[in-house]
């Protein structure tokens, strides 16, 4: 529900592989999230455009399912075999760094890249990662060994935008505050035996 009404979206038809959208605004960031999501778990998603009244009706149907046990985290999980893959493609950290410099931020999706971005960080042996905005362009940085390295340092603000509100979304954190600092975590699903803790700060300039 939270996420349903941060987006201003609400599922209205459900198939197996298929799933309808009412959508307030198909070009808010939030909704980008919300498709790419829905999208990774292969669905096909067809949107409405709909006003807010229509959408609070449906919202008002939450009430009427039970609350799921809550977790303290977000989880994420990535493919077996595009972990691997990428964990491949990314084994050290100069090729980490060649690898962002390749990217067309015009057509990857913002599953893609923060894929990319994980492992990487994981396959370079990272504690930190740190996505620093700029006016026009955003750096990625990640901290091995104590310093903070360069990964790369012309990302366009709209895909660190969706990255930053992937991650919110994750962390529980509210997508349009963004004057005040906020601190969640999520978690990276990696196997059935191992999970990996993120801590999450938002921090404002």
């Amino acid at each position: 529900e939270p996420q349903a009404r941060e987006a201003s979206v609400a599922a209205i038809e459900a198939k197996p592989h298929e799933i309808a959208l009412a959508v307030y605004d198909p070009q808010v960031v939030a909704v980008t999230q919300v498709v790419d999501e829905l999208q990774k778990k292969k669905f096909t998603v067809k949107m409405f455009v709909c006003s807010l009244s229509s959408l609070q009706q449906v919202w008002k149907l939450y009430e009427y399912v039970p609350d799921p046990k809550k977790e303290i985290t977000g989880k994420v999980s990535i493919e077996e075999e595009r972990r691997k893959q990428l964990a491949e493609q990314l084994n050290t950290f100069p090729r980490v760094m060649a690898a962002f410099e390749q990217i067309d931020f015009t057509r990857i999706t913002t599953t893609d890249l923060f894929e990319m971005m994980i492992v990487g960080a994981l396959v370079s042996g990272s504690s930190d990662v740190h996505i620093e905005s700029g006016e026009k362009v955003s750096k990625i940085r990640f901290r091995i060994d104590g310093l903070l390295h360069d990964v790369f340092a012309g990302m366009p603000a709209r895909n660190e935008h969706n990255i930053i509100s992937r991650i919110k979304l994750l962390s529980g954190l509210k997508i349009n505050v963004r004057e005040e600092p906020q601190d969640g975590r999520f978690t990276i699903h990696m196997t059935d035996k191992k999970e990996i803790e993120v801590r999450v700060s938002i921090i404002t300039s």
